[in-house]
């Protein structure tokens, strides 16, 4: 080993003119390896180095990651549950491994040099996680339910997959930047709210809680999913509001039993085509998107029965839409929509359809054949010829549906549950 640790120096300090000579020669994925003395960063220059002190190396990082007041009550102490070593931040990482190192690289899209600069993750197991993990620790094996809700946490306790029978986990309102891998070794979870943390990435280990039924992400900082996402196949409701995603992983075809979809307010482009898989789907929110074309498999969620997009930068829309028969609800509000499908009439289901802050220069044909179902029409601020007497046509024809077709009027529709 010693031998092994010699040879990787020589590498690391090889690799600053040889970038390549490091991943032809480097140990096999999950081989431990002794991190503890190695500079964090294989391929940083003298001025990253110079982040991590004299020492630098991976014992340097993990201790920036414990704050001072835990540090200080090591002395004092004698409950082993009140101690947060070195080792047990290195366990919570998966540090002892390359694959573990590239893996945390990965996930947080830095290295960890420049994690250290960026002081993202300084002083996260501090004082409230000490506390949370005496609590978890203090658990019966038998805990259906945990609330670690409104605490100042900035991780969860790697001993959480101890609670085996847990089925339900509040984590919602801390300050959570990180979760343990051990957060998917709990095989009885069906409720996990996540909701106003600052996570960036979930561990792939996600993908393991087969049995997990709703998932609530809202308002996190989150970048991408992981592509195990697509292992939750018991899971009903996804809660994605309000984070910085820009697409999502083909593999969220897995979701075979997804029903609520919720990714308003982030900067997704496009959907995926395997979005069409998600055949239970009855709710899709895709508000203040960046979206400006819609999959033609958006037709084939056949049991869909409300579609929010608006506030995207949607030109047109497939003609497959006309295929979500069981829709009932339809916001296209405040997109860049020029013409709307001719055979809206054969949406036989819907209730309420809003096409306003668009550029329509014409009422959408065939509208009327909507006269038994429709209850409220927005089409106010297009460019309809307001004296070209169409409007009224509309109204003499849909005369139980509230329309709304003025500039200057506005109509915000009820949004169904958080």
């Amino acid at each position: 080993m010693a031998c092994l640790i010699k040879f990787l120096l020589v590498l690391i300090i090889c690799c600053q003119f040889v970038p390549s000579a490091v991943s032809s020669t480097r140990p096999k994925e999950g081989q431990e390896v002794d991190l503890k003395n190695m500079p964090i960063e294989p391929r940083m220059g003298p001025s990253s180095m110079a982040v991590l002190g004299k020492q630098g190396g991976l014992a340097a990082f993990v201790q920036s990651l414990i704050s001072p007041d835990v540090q200080e009550d090591k002395a004092d102490t004698l409950e082993e549950e009140d101690i947060v070593t070195t080792d047990y931040v290195i366990k919570y990482f998966n540090l002892d491994t390359l694959e573990g190192v590239n893996e945390f690289e990965k996930q947080h899209g830095q290295s960890l040099s420049e994690i250290v600069k960026s002081g993202e993750l300084i002083g996260i197991f501090d004082r409230a996680f000490v506390e949370a993990r005496k609590l978890v620790l203090a658990e019966e094996d038998s805990t259906a339910t945990l609330n670690l809700n409104h605490r100042n946490l900035k991780a969860v306790p790697y001993e959480i997959d101890r609670l085996v029978a847990l089925e339900e986990l509040d984590l919602g309102y801390n300050k959570i930047k990180v979760l343990p891998a051990s957060i998917g070794n709990l095989p009885e979870l069906r409720e996990l709210n996540l909701v106003d943390n600052q996570l960036k990435t979930l561990p792939s280990t996600i993908g393991k809680l087969n049995k997990l039924e709703s998932l609530w992400l809202r308002n996190n900082n989150l970048e991408y999913l992981p592509t195990q996402i697509g292992g939750l196949k018991s899971l009903e409701i996804l809660n994605l509001s309000g984070n910085v995603l820009k697409s999502l992983p083909v593999e969220i075809s897995g979701l075979v039993k997804l029903e609520d979809l919720r990714l308003e307010n982030n900067q997704i482009s496009s959907l995926p085509p395997t979005i069409g898989d998600l055949r239970a789907l009855t709710g899709l929110w895709l508000m203040h998107n960046n979206l400006t074309l819609l999959p033609t498999e958006i037709g084939q969620l056949k049991n869909l029965d409300e579609l929010w997009l608006g506030s995207n930068k949607l030109r047109m829309l497939p003609a497959t839409i006309m295929q979500l028969k069981k829709l009932k609800t339809l916001d296209l509000s405040n997109n860049l929509l020029d013409s709307f499908v001719k055979e809206v009439g054969g949406l036989a289901s819907l209730e309420s359809i809003d096409l306003s802050k668009n550029r329509l220069r014409q009422i959408p044909v065939n509208i009327i054949e909507l006269r038994n179902t429709l209850k409220f029409l927005n089409m106010s601020g297009n460019f309809f010829d307001l004296e070209s007497g169409e409007i009224d046509k509309v109204r003499a024809e849909l005369k139980d549906t509230e329309i709304l077709a003025g500039k200057s009027q506005a109509r915000r529709l009820s949004v169904r549950g958080v």
